[in-house]
């Protein structure tokens, strides 16, 4: 009898210790305490960002609609119908691609040569690190968004109000992954008075654009329209902002081409208080069989680089 005993212990051992081994990964992480998704994959790696991206996705944050419209006519013997049919596409959009604490808890390779892997977020570890960012978030939201509303008008309050809206969006991300763990109610921040806070700070601005040595006003143009598509109002008077062109050029010729070489510098300055707020210089060659079309592709590449720098440096 002992010994049957003592076998039967060894085998429930045995059993159990196999059991562990090949229990799901749900049996280790309770959905009361972890986030738990499974994703799917040609490779591991695809799995594992499959399993992570199910679990960024329970926190959109951007539901948008659209709607489209189409007119139609159906031809009957009695004559022709005319119409409008519509359609609506509903898509919701994540920031959260790099959640906090998501690890993959188990990975594999399934029996139809795919692969699968499960990723997993502790709740409580999670929810805690996000609290404490929206408390820190918020202070420093407050404060930028009281010396955006002060400053509107100055041309250096521009970079601080589209730093206040990534902020708001940051913020409102963390709150709303906050309440998911923890069931809590953070109220969010509106993004839409965020959004109108930097639209009427490009607004209040007024520029205008002087530039030396454009040979065929291509870069004025550009850059008016360029500080146009960020918001601001271009204005053909001298405005108290003013943007300064100064293009270089330099003339050669070798066998059948044409080069011109030029240096090219643009400055956003502030008339009264003489403070430059952005400047920028560009240096380069371009070539040709004829000198004007030289010249008319380094005007389109010099315009292309001052748009690109100006909006990276503003937006």
């Amino acid at each position: 009898m002992k010994r049957f005993l003592v076998v039967v212990f060894l085998f429930l051992m045995l059993f159990n210790a196999y059991a562990g081994k090949n229990s799901t990964a749900s049996n280790y992480y309770p959905k009361e305490e972890y986030l738990v998704a499974t994703g799917y994959g040609k490779d591991i790696k695809s799995a594992e960002l499959d399993a992570k991206n199910s679990i960024s996705q329970l926190f959109a944050l951007e539901i948008t609609s659209t709607t489209d419209r189409s007119a139609f006519e159906i031809s009957k013997n009695d004559g022709v119908e005319s119409g409008d049919s519509f359609s609506t596409t509903v898509n919701a959009t994540s920031k959260a691609n790099e959640l906090y604490g998501v690890m993959i808890a188990e990975s594999k390779k399934e029996n139809n040569g795919t692969y699968s892997a499960v990723a997993v977020l502790n709740k409580a570890e999670a929810s805690q690190h996000y609290l404490q960012l929206v408390n820190s978030e918020r202070e420093e939201i407050l404060s930028l968004g009281n010396e955006v509303r002060s400053g509107i008008g100055s041309l250096g309050n521009t970079s601080k109000a589209v730093r206040y809206r990534e902020l708001v969006a940051d913020y409102n991300l963390h709150a709303a992954a906050y309440n998911y763990l923890a069931g809590g109610s953070i109220e969010h921040i509106s993004r839409a008075e965020a959004d109108s806070l930097v639209d009427n700070s490009f607004n209040s601005i007024v520029l205008s654009v002087a530039v030396k040595g454009d040979v065929d006003g291509s870069i004025e143009a550009s850059i008016g329209n360029t500080l146009t598509e960020l918001g601001f109002r271009v204005a053909k008077f001298d405005a108290r902002n003013k943007v300064d062109v100064d293009v270089s050029w330099r003339e050669s010729k070798k066998g059948k081409m044409y080069y011109v070489n030029y240096v090219a510098t643009v400055a956003i300055k502030d008339t009264i208080t003489g403070e430059t707020n952005l400047e920028f210089i560009d240096r380069g060659r371009e070539a040709h069989t004829t000198l004007e079309n030289a010249y008319s592709r380094a005007t389109r590449v010099i315009a292309k680089s001052f748009d690109e720098k100006i909006k990276a440096a503003i937006k």
